[in-house]
């Protein structure tokens, strides 16, 4: 069955999928430390972070428990202590259901440094401002998309409702959407989205989407988890973008490693 079949909505997420960044996490990581009782290991853990985005040193695309938060010895004591909280099982569902408890689902660098930090220690509210002081950097030095990627999106909105769903408030996205070229390449831009479990209901407040079924949906986006078994539990079409290898089962319907490979499949199957 090819993606446009029944397709009205199409979903995009912006980071890790649309745009594209390989080093914000060190950062976000070094913000996150800075000021804790484990502030003098930041490169190492910086390191750790590399070598599970790169090297898969820590399983990607997986539940986890949350650690009980402790000063390690070494890095190679961290890192098997958050190997050893990977759970084996994939409880997508129960966890739609439930919620994640105590678990994370490791599905994007944000979520790998949130998940480093808080087993070292990091309090909570240190979080969101970690988080504003990376999207401020990243607008600063983003460049704008690929003129290729605006005429795709541009094509794309001819045809469908194209919607970019983010989880980040309008006062920190909306700068950096503009500063890509971006801002008015959808149908609609619709922030706060509370993805995973938001993701329908706050879809449907947009601008005639509130009759929207889920079997008219389709979602591209790089987190599992928040964007993509989700839609497809619910009857919707999928593209993942993976690039962390090796990768467990997710249910979708396309996956895809690059953005030029998505690029390349948007083309074929929506146009």
């Amino acid at each position: 069955m090819r993606l446009s079949e029944g397709t009205a909505v199409v979903l995009f997420d912006m980071d890790g999928t649309l745009y594209q960044d390989f080093d914000f996490h060190r950062n976000y990581l070094r913000y996150l430390l800075r000021g804790t009782d484990c502030e003098d290991l930041t490169e190492d853990v910086v390191a750790l972070a590399d070598g599970v985005l790169s090297r898969g040193t820590l399983p990607m695309n997986r539940f986890y428990r949350v650690c009980r938060p402790g000063r390690p010895r070494s890095p190679a004591e961290l890192l098997a202590r958050l190997r050893e909280n990977m759970v084996e099982e994939l409880p997508f569902a129960r966890c739609y259901r439930e919620g994640l408890g105590d678990l994370r689902f490791l599905g994007d660098p944000w979520e790998v440094a949130v998940y480093i930090a808080a087993a070292l220690g990091t309090p909570e509210d240190c979080g969101e401002a970690a988080f504003l002081r990376v999207r401020a950097e990243m607008e600063e030095t983003a460049l704008r998309a690929d003129p290729a990627l605006l005429a795709l999106l541009e094509a794309l909105r001819e045809r469908y409702v194209t919607v970019l769903l983010s989880n980040s408030p309008e006062a920190s996205a909306a700068g950096f959407i503009d500063r890509l070229g971006l801002s008015g390449a959808f149908s609609h831009v619709l922030y706060n989205a509370e993805k995973p479990m938001g993701l329908f209901e706050n879809l449907r407040r947009g601008p005639g989407l509130a009759g929207v079924r889920g079997e008219q949906v389709l979602s591209v986006g790089d987190h599992a988890f928040n964007e993509i078994v989700n839609v497809h539990l619910a009857g919707g079409r999928t593209v993942w973008m993976n690039p962390y290898a090796p990768a467990p089962q997710i249910p979708c319907t396309r996956s895809v490693g690059s953005l030029e490979e998505l690029m390349a499949l948007l083309r074929k199957e929506l146009l």
